[in-house]
Order: structure tokens, then sequence, then C-alpha cells
């Protein structure tokens, strides 16, 4: 009997170690490569004037699409879609009404879509400047909070999210400070607790919009807030504009300080702030602008100023693809990380960053250990290689972080959330080309998984034969009920959960989980 047992037991025997050693190579690459985040924050109004969809995001250079905004009830706490017809109803010209039953469309359908790219993750951001004056109240209860979170998790499953964004601009006093820790605990929980109940878990990510100003993170309990978040985007920009007194120009997102009003903040000093107060300077994401704030009537930069430009779309705020303006230079002061244009004709000053001011501030996040990078907002960026975005991911290297997004989404309403067909289903390639470390051996390390996977299947079914198995069961139904079983002993879906490198292993995990559905 040993003989006919050999193969088997060999194979089983190889097989365990294997699985340890596939989890530490990739704990190594985790820790030693795959570290920026590369986030952008794209708005449900693009769609609109600006004709920018989602399919125009560069999903080969990000790692998260922060959607913005959703709403919040004042006095229930709910969260709700601020415009269904642009999140979930319009159907583009990639989008057809020909499938059966309720189909998403929209902004969020068609981020879903993109999610073929499965180092990309779409995080649903609640509040924004419009809409944090609703947080206070249902942060204020436990039952107005437990509402917040639950109806936020519940469009995470209904729209195939990876997560939220919570971008409460901002808690006035301590008080709701924190009442904002407690709507960040309670939220992570009710995320853990619909991750924790899907066929192969999931960690669904939760993040907060940080301010930059002093007045602002100083009310915040960071270390409080820091055990719920995955991370933290530092909005670092906006740091001068119309609304100053006195009225006086400056840069709105320096790295540094120069002593003087022409930099009224600065962003190492926000940081520093923060990884002093229990915030690991890994979990910070460096926020930068895709847009310039204007002054006019001005002689130049610490000056005067008596009004604001005409702006791209808002007064005093341009596209950063518009500019510089004709007739104008521009000037980079790298002391500062800082630049800007100038008009002397005009007398028009804009604070902006240049692809050169964004890659000195790539430079300085991987000086500092950051997490990453943010802008918003994605529509106002130019293309090639005049990109802000292209240029700060070409500078952060080959380490952008690679985790896979979730296409798990069993109680969603929409069927093509629900059962994506198998035309759907992924394929991770090299999606960010050069910027994607390790993924060469991920593949590999697929394919050898995969050779090993078809003589555990062939040493499964020695086993049955040698034990009669297949005399005692005369049913197709029973057998694979037994080797489903089988397969639930030996772990391998959460083993086929590390990779996602292939459409070969995500179809497979997916029809076991349907086989797991009929069985269970």
């Amino acid at each position: 009997m040993w003989s006919t047992l050999k193969l088997p037991a060999v194979a089983v025997l190889c097989f365990v170690p294997w699985c340890s050693g596939i989890q530490e190579a990739k704990r190594q690459e985790n820790s030693s490569c795959s570290k920026y985040r590369t986030a952008a924050y794209y708005a449900n109004w693009d769609i609109y004037q600006r004709k920018f969809f989602p399919k125009d995001l560069p999903i080969d250079q990000l790692t998260h699409v922060l959607y913005a905004f959703a709403n919040i009830n004042p006095f229930t706490g709910q969260v709700y879609l601020s415009d269904p017809e642009a999140d979930t109803s319009i159907q583009f010209g990639d989008q057809t009404a020909t499938q059966i039953g309720a189909q998403l469309y929209g902004c969020l359908g068609q981020l879903y879509s993109i999610k073929k790219n499965r180092n990309l993750k779409v995080l649903l951001s609640i509040g924004g400047a419009t809409y944090s004056q609703n947080f206070a109240g249902p942060a204020s209860s436990e039952q107005g909070r437990t509402l917040f979170a639950s109806s936020a998790v519940d469009l995470v499953k209904n729209l195939g999210l990876d997560g939220l964004d919570v971008n409460w601009e901002y808690p006035v006093d301590e008080a709701e400070a924190a009442n904002l820790v407690l709507l960040l605990k309670e939220t992570r929980r009710q995320l853990d607790q619909y991750g924790d109940s899907l066929h192969t878990t999931y960690h669904f990510e939760l993040t907060f919009a940080a301010p930059a100003g002093p007045s602002n993170y100083r009310k915040l309990d960071l270390a409080a807030m820091d055990q719920y978040l995955d991370f933290w985007n530092l909005m670092a920009y906006d740091y001068a504009g119309s609304w100053l007194v006195p009225r006086i120009t400056g840069h709105q997102a320096n790295l540094f300080s120069a002593g003087d009003a022409s930099t009224p903040f600065d962003t190492k000093s926000s940081v520093d702030y923060y990884t002093s107060h229990g915030v690991a300077s890994h979990k910070i994401v460096l926020g930068m602008p895709i847009y310039g704030r204007s002054f006019t009537k001005t002689k130049g930069l610490g000056q005067s100023f008596g009004a604001v430009g005409t702006g791209t779309w808002e007064e005093g705020v341009y596209d950063y693809k518009s500019l510089p303006m004709d007739g104008s230079s521009e000037i980079y002061d790298e002391k500062l990380g800082a630049s800007y244009s100038w008009d002397p004709t005009k007398q028009e000053l804009i604070s902006y960053d240049t692809a050169e001011a964004g890659r000195q501030k790539a430079r300085w996040i991987k000086s500092m250990n950051l997490g990453g990078v943010m802008w918003w907002e994605s529509s106002a960026d130019k293309k090639g290689g005049d990109s802000l975005i292209e240029n700060v991911v070409l500078e952060l290297g080959d380490c952008i972080q690679h985790a896979a997004n979730n296409l798990d989404f069993p109680d969603s309403s929409y069927d093509n959330v629900r059962n994506p067909p198998v035309s759907q289903l992924p394929s991770v390639t090299a999606s960010i080309g050069a910027l994607r470390c390790g993924h060469r051996h991920r593949t590999y390390l697929a394919t050898a998984f995969m050779a090993i996977l078809v003589i555990f299947i062939f040493s499964i079914f020695s086993i049955f034969s040698i034990f009669g198995i297949f005399d005692i069961f005369n049913t197709s139904d029973t057998l694979i009920l037994n080797l489903f079983n089988a397969f639930k002993i030996f772990n391998i879906f959460n083993i086929l959960n590390i990779f996602n490198t292939s459409n070969t292993i995500n179809i497979f995990d997916v029809t076991f989980r349907n086989l797991g559905t009929k069985f269970l």
C-alpha cells in the first residue's frame, strides 16, 4: 500500500511547507518593496461641464480612487449618494442596457468595471467641504453613529467598493473630535464585520481626509483615531487663498517655511506634528493640488493683493492643465519645495505644483518614509509627460503598493456586481508597467502553484480510489462534495487568495465559490 500512497503523501508533505514559503515571500515583498499608495480623488460632478469620466483616469498609475462625495443626513446619520443619476444611473457609451437584472451604471458602474486592474481600489469619500456640516449631529449619539456606519457599509456592499474615506472638515472642538473617534470606531467595526462574512475574508479600508492647518489638527485625538484608520490623506494644500487676512499672497502647498508672510503654513510642520502624536509616517499619504490659487493686483510673492483671477470653473482657482497662462513665467523654489507663475503685465501670481515641484515632493515622501501621495482632483491634470500624476509616480519608482481589490460582493443589489461575468474577471498583469515591482516573481509563483494544485487534485483522487470511495458514493454531487470538503481541509481557498495573478486562478476561485454556495 505504501507504494500506492507514495505520490499523495509526497505531494501533501511538499505542499504544506511550500505554502508557508509563499506567505513568507509575500510578507517580505510587502515589507521591503510594495510601499507607496497613489490615490486620486474623482468628483461625481466631473462628468458634466468638465466631460471627464472614470475611464479617463490614469488607472495604470493609481492604487486608489477616492470617489467624492456622499452626503449625510444631519438628523439621522444615514449616508447616501449625493447625485444618484451621476453615481449609478447614467449610461455612458461603454455601458449598455442589454444585460438582464438590475445593473450598476453611472460613474460607480464604470469604476467597478475598471477594477479589472486588481491593484486599483475604489473608496467612497463621505462629506467634503459642502457636506461636512452634517457630521456633528449624528456623530454625537450612538444611534447616529450606528446608522452612519451601517448605511455607509451598505453602499460598500451594493456598489462594489473597497472601503470608505471620511472627509469631515472639521471638528470644531474637543467634544466633536471625541465623537469623530467613536464614529471611526463604529465604522471600522462594521466594515470588519462585513469583510469577515465573505467567503474569502477581506479587509475593507478606512481612511481620513486630514487637515494640514494647526488650528484644525490640534483639536484631533490623532492617536485614538489612528487605531481605526488604514491611512491618512493629508490635505497639504490651500495654505493661501482669497480668504487670507491680511490679504497677502503666499504659497498654497509649500513643503518648507520661508519664515515670512509668503508661507503662512508648511507641510513639514504638519507631518512632524502627526508623527509626534501617534501616527506612523508610513500611514501619512501626502496630498498635492492639481490646481492653482490665483492672486491679482499684486506686486508679487509675499505682497498684498486686491483680487483673484476668474479661474477655470471657480473664481480664483485654475486647473493645472491650463497653467502656466499665456504671458506668465514659472518660478520653482527648491528651498521651499514650492512653485508658482507670475505675469507682470496682468500682475497675477498663481501658486501651484509644477511637475518639478511634484518630483521634489515625491523624493521627500521617500526620504520621510511617508505612505504615498494623494491628489485633489484628477480632472484637472495634464496628459502625457506633463501630467503631474505621472511625474510623481515615476519619481516614486518601482515600489508602488500592490494589494488586490475585492470583487466578491454576494449581497449587492446589482446583478453585475453580485455576479460579474467571466469577461469581467480581472487579470493581474503589469498594469502599472515598470512601476509594479515583483510582478514577474508572483507570476512564476502562480504557475508553480497551479502545477502543484494539479498534483494535489490527483492525490485526492488516488486516495479516493485506494479506499473505495468511488464505490461507496455513486452520485456526481456526492463525489464533488467530498472533493470540495477536502479542499476546505487543506485551506485551498485562502491560499488561492494570496495571488490573484491570472484569469485562470480567478475563474477557479469563482467556480469553487459557487460549489461552496451549493453544498454549505
